[in-house]
């Protein structure tokens, strides 16, 4: 009954597959169903799932952002670049925070207010930011850059990395925006007609630059 009450739902095949794959690792190696490499992977997937929610909110508009990991790769340069400066944990990490949303919100104008369909502009910017990177790298790595938070990176509660439980309060926090605040409906009004959403007077710029800025 549980079996054909998740194959109904849209996401229903993916999660079996997804229990099916665990399983089928789970017999085959001794290592991989242990507590060790669940810690590795949830340690692991902490910058993927972080990038995942901005994601989620363009997706649900029915638009796609595919410079995510250039921004990425942008802002971890960025960062780095500080750490090696000397600079603070706090300061690096709004320089950070800037820096991503300030490339966000630059997609989020282009396809806004510009009338860029969201694939182009961000196809776009996939260049122009891995452009980036190289420039501001000038051909060469990023070495010996000091941890940003050995409490954050290796600590942990109840054996659960703290990493991990960032990423759960930040799921939580657009969990309750998406579901509660009147941008998270617009988004999804969005999504189902976006015409239709702007005739009822929601502010469909303002939820898509907030979509696209959060990116």
């Amino acid at each position: 009954m549980i079996i054909r009450r998740l194959l109904g739902y849209r996401e229903g095949p993916i999660v079996a597959l997804l229990v099916l794959e665990v399983a089928f690792f789970s017999i085959v190696s001794d290592n991989f169903a242990t507590l060790n490499n669940l810690r590795t992977v949830l340690v692991n997937l902490t910058e993927l799932a972080l990038v995942s929610v901005g994601l989620t909110l363009i997706v649900i508009q029915k638009e796609i952002d595919v410079s995510v990991g250039s921004i990425l790769g942008v802002v971890a340069v960025l960062a780095g670049s500080a750490l090696l400066a000397g600079l603070p944990a706090p300061l690096v990490f709004l320089i950070s925070l800037g820096a991503g949303a300030a490339l966000g919100l630059f997609n989020g104008v282009l396809v806004t207010f510009g009338r860029v369909p969201p694939i182009i502009a961000t196809l776009g910017t996939f260049n122009l930011w891995r452009a980036a990177i190289l420039l501001l790298l000038g051909g060469q790595f990023l070495t010996g850059i000091p941890s940003f938070s050995p409490t954050l990176e290796r600590g942990s509660v109840l054996g659960v990395p703290l990493r991990f439980l960032l990423v759960l309060a930040v799921y939580a926090v657009f969990w309750y925006v998406l579901r509660y605040r009147v941008i998270g409906r617009t988004i999804y009004a969005i999504g189902n007609n976006e015409e239709a959403a702007r005739l009822a007077g929601l502010n469909v710029r303002r939820a898509k630059l907030f979509s696209y800025t959060t990116m």
